[in-house]
């Protein structure tokens, strides 16, 4: 039995028929009573083309079901056995629902992306959007599509939490709870892409952008490096934050023709842009230390990146220097409003 799905290279697959059997059976299952198969009654389906659960586990690599094969009981009759992305992928007739697993993602990214959530939030999808899902499985008659989606998309990395509805014909919202993470994945179209991304995702780190957002920075740093830093882009949102820097200062003193740090040394002098926030010899002190802040950030920060071979990015330091960032523009806003101020 074989799907009619090209999968990417290096996707997992089942080593043998009893393997793709046991795939097979639990989709189809799920497909027609809208439940997950126990091991006991999985088993019990598999001996009847003369094979067992357990030999079927055999033939999986890891990544195909939610279970490990030490954790299923083939006397279990009220546990299941959970098909993930790449399970669900392997099994014929899976297309379509595939093809509606990219619509919700997308769905979701852009929901997420509109609401301009850079923490944890919930994204709800509702049964009362039947029409457009049977329009999505293209006449595929299938139990109950939404809450098999959700069982398969809590699994994925990116995503922090679902829950099921308690069934099609009950009004019990489905829901996802994703963070920024989710942007990594918007526009995904295929398996391949979707693989490749998700592969890269978790070689990042399993907890990219989770903990470390960009919320409650300045302005400017959202808009100029958001999306670098939501696409895992670290050393790419670096360089945005600090040449916005450098934008800013050329605009608010003038001084167009110059740039790094000459520009800084000038635009911060004793009688250039005023960023103190203390009075007397410790006003003056702030001062000079600030000039040599913007200095250092064009000299350490900008120009690394600008120029050769960019270092390589850890997710924490490219966070703490767009922190800096921040920190500058800040203290930047302050000068602007003291230059326009009579």
């Amino acid at each position: 039995m074989s799907t009619s799905i090209e999968l990417p290279e290096g996707f997992p697959r089942p080593g043998g028929d009893s393997g793709r059997l046991l795939l097979q059976t639990a989709f189809t299952a799920h497909k027609r009573d809208g439940r997950w198969l126990s091991p006991k009654k999985l088993n019990r389906l598999l001996q009847k083309s003369n094979t067992s659960l357990p030999a079927a586990i055999l033939e999986l690599p890891p990544g195909l079901i939610r279970e490990t094969a030490e954790k299923i009981n083939i006397r279990d009759s009220v546990g299941e056995v959970h098909l993930t992305f790449a399970g669900m992928a392997n099994c014929a007739g899976s297309d379509a629902i595939l093809r509606l697993f990219f619509e919700i993602l997308a769905e979701v990214a852009k929901k997420e992306r509109e609401e301009s959530r850079w923490v944890l939030g919930r994204v709800s999808i509702t049964p009362t959007k039947a029409a457009r899902v049977n329009s999505a499985l293209e006449g595929l008659s299938f139990r109950n599509p939404i809450d098999f989606l959700m069982g398969i998309m809590e699994l994925e990395p990116w995503c922090v939490g679902a829950a099921r509805s308690g069934g099609w014909d009950q009004y019990v919202p489905a829901s996802l709870s994703v963070d920024s993470r989710i942007r990594f994945f918007a526009g995904t179209r295929s398996i391949a892409e979707y693989w490749r991304k998700r592969e890269d995702f978790i070689l990042k780190s399993d907890t990219l952008r989770l903990g470390r957002t960009l919320d409650g920075m300045h302005s400017e740093v959202i808009s100029t490096a958001g999306e670098l830093w939501a696409d895992g882009h670290f050393t790419q949102a670096v360089l945005a934050v600090f040449r916005h820097i450098e934008f800013r200062v050329q605009k608010t003193t003038g001084e167009l023709s110059d740039s790094g740090q000459s520009l800084m040394a000038k635009a911060f002098s004793d009688t250039g842009l005023d960023v103190r926030k203390s009075h007397g010899m410790s006003g003056q002190s702030e001062q000079a230390g600030f000039k040599f802040l913007y200095m250092g950030a064009m000299a350490g920060l900008r120009n690394p990146r600008a120029h050769g071979n960019p270092p390589k990015e850890e997710e924490a330091e490219a966070y703490e220097a767009i922190a800096f960032g921040s920190l500058l523009l800040r203290r930047l806003d302050l000068a602007s409003q003291r230059v326009h101020t009579p």
